[in-house]
């Protein structure tokens, strides 16, 4: 009763500890590939959810809860905000749970403050608001619970030995694989777990059958589940797709491996850029990740071979950062982003968890007072970059808002937008990866709920970095409108990428530094042309 009251303690002060930080960004999260899953869901039923709503991949587990979600909430904030906080929190707590049973079970030196502290670096880190604010995310969150339900599990059967834990993680491990593909690393880990409780615990005789049973069906699920890939779209492999997923620059991905370890270390992604440039590009060069690389693999060869030889505290410290690795690997030959904040920080949520413990570890070494304050000091660096990401979020979802509900030219028949931002401080906002060109048009007919039946021009976005972001206009002499930053620190973006040059059938587009030159190729259309300041709209009068 005790140990129930303990948890449910440590329960409740992540679940407060989650609010406090991120009740700003209740609103937030309805943006980019959202509506796309809104423009599916609008016209969906239930049985379009075993077809996973025509999207490559099998992640029906996780769209049935996505759909049930949108058909309960549509886009009102606070359901889904409770929702995908209350799952982070659980994620905290659960592994809590896991680190403080595999530590208790070794009779380690302070259990108690590594469990705990492991929750809390994980629930603080400025690097999961894409996972808990982004509403098309909700699959990282589930999937990091079932994964630590099955090794939670198989510690309770590794125990035991009883067969309802083992039927309990082939379930979990059977809808974790229909989440997301980062539970394929799972028979892995599983593995590595394995070995670490056979060879701590002096049971080498049982490694065999315990492998039979715990790993062997895990690697069965797997055969079945490409399987069904190949079966449902015509290839082994879906979600970004072969052409991506199998591509293995071994530099880069190499590379990534410590860009990953050292912007979870040092939160690099918050330095100024030149600095975390500096920090992230060091690794592209073969004099540095070279001598990383080597220095890395003669690290885990020294772990394997001196294993029965290291503390406990080690043991679980060295398979913790293991585990954060091999989580990464399905997703380290994906671009790393560091330019701005937030965007691609949910590829590494549930391998931030082994972080988490790795590190919580690694501060237990120090002396009483040493550890305490510096896991206080981590903690309250961690909480001020969490609490400045999610001012991001916020502010980003007020302009987002203000945009949509104070465009009010509907009745015009053409529509040219001069600036829109793509992003806020690297949170989305109107990025369109599909080469429509219609971000703001879709953000008006799927959130605001009042779609535009006119033709709209989406001329150009950029990066906002502050509220009151924007641009002035000009038209000269030749009937070139020429539109130029207000500040500086942002540049031109056209389709998620840095804007250039492009042409439309009656217009060419092309950037001058801080200014963009907009040339029709005949008489523009009669129509507006509007451009945005901070959350508001001005409306460009051309000369007659």
């Amino acid at each position: 009763m005790l140990l129930q009251r303990k948890n449910l303690l440590i329960l409740l002060v992540l679940l407060v500890l989650t609010h406090l930080f991120y009740f700003p960004t209740w609103r937030g999260g309805f943006v980019t590939d959202f509506i796309g899953w809104q423009a599916r869901f609008d016209h969906a039923t239930f049985i379009d959810i075993l077809y996973n709503f025509s999207v490559p991949s099998l992640h029906q587990f996780s769209n049935l809860f996505f759909f049930l979600l949108y058909k309960w909430f549509d886009t009102s904030g606070l359901g889904w905000y409770l929702i995908f906080t209350s799952a982070h929190a659980i994620n905290g707590f659960l592994l809590f749970r896991f680190s403080k049973i595999l530590l208790d079970r070794f009779q380690s030196k302070h259990a108690d403050f590594i469990a705990i502290g492991a929750a809390f670096i994980f629930l603080l880190s400025p690097y999961q608001t894409e996972a808990v604010v982004w509403k098309v995310c909700l699959n990282y969150l589930l999937v990091g619970m079932l994964m630590l339900s099955v090794l939670t599990r198989t510690l309770e059967w590794l125990e035991n030995n009883k067969k309802r834990d083992l039927y309990l993680i082939y379930l979990f491990y059977l809808l974790s694989l229909f989440t997301l593909e980062l539970s394929l690393m799972l028979p892995i880990i599983s593995t590595t777990l394995l070995l670490f409780w056979t060879f701590s615990k002096n049971e080498n005789a049982l490694l065999k059958n315990r492998f039979l049973h715990l790993v062997l069906p895990q690697f069965a699920f797997i055969c079945v589940y490409f399987l069904l890939n190949r079966l449902s779209f015509g290839s082994w492999i879906g979600h970004y797709g072969a052409e991506t997923h199998l591509k293995f620059p071994l530099f880069d991905i190499f590379g990534n491996y410590f860009r990953y370890l050292t912007k979870y270390f040092l939160f690099t992604r918050y330095f100024e850029h030149p600095v975390k440039e500096a920090i992230f590009l060091a690794f592209s060069k073969k004099n540095i990740l070279i001598p990383a690389v080597i220095g890395g693999f003669l690290t885990l060869i020294f772990y394997i071979l001196f294993f029965k030889r290291l503390s406990l505290r080690l043991r679980v410290g060295g398979w913790a950062l293991l585990t954060f690795f091999i989580l990464l690997t399905p997703i380290i030959n994906l671009y790393f982003y560091y330019l701005l904040h937030v965007e691609n920080d949910r590829y590494g949520y549930v391998a931030s968890l082994f972080f988490a413990l790795f590190l919580a570890i690694f501060i237990s070494f120090l002396p009483k007072w040493g550890r305490f304050a510096a896991l206080s000091i981590w903690l309250i660096i961690s909480g001020f970059y969490l609490q400045k990401t999610n001012q991001f979020w916020s502010e980003s979802t007020h302009i987002y808002n203000n945009l949509l509900n104070s465009f009010q030219w509907h009745n015009q028949d053409t529509a040219y937008i001069l600036n829109i931002p793509d992003n806020y401080n690297g949170v989305l906002m109107f990025r369109d990866l599909s080469g429509k060109d219609r971000a703001f048009e879709d953000a008006l007919q799927y959130i605001r709920r009042k779609p535009y039946h006119g033709k709209l021009y989406e001329v150009a976005q950029y990066n906002m970095t502050t509220p009151n972001d924007g641009v002035n206009v000009q038209r000269d002499s030749t009937g070139t409108i020429i539109t130029t930053f207000n500040q500086w620190g942002t540049w031109w973006w056209w389709r998620g990428l840095g804007a250039g040059q492009y042409e439309k059938e009656h217009y060419t587009f092309e950037t001058k530094g801080q200014s963009y030159e907009l040339r029709f190729k005949q008489k523009p259309d009669n129509g507006v042309f509007i451009y945005q300041i901070g959350d508001k709209w001005e409306v460009f009068i051309i000369p007659q």
